[in-house]
């Protein structure tokens, strides 16, 4: 699932909402 990260990161996500989505899983 790092890629997903990596790839919202690139398209702008911040990076509390990843660590959250990460979290989540």
């Amino acid at each position: 699932k790092f890629i997903d990260q990596l790839a919202k990161e690139k398209h702008g996500g911040s990076l509390k909402q990843v660590e959250g989505e990460i979290r989540k899983q």
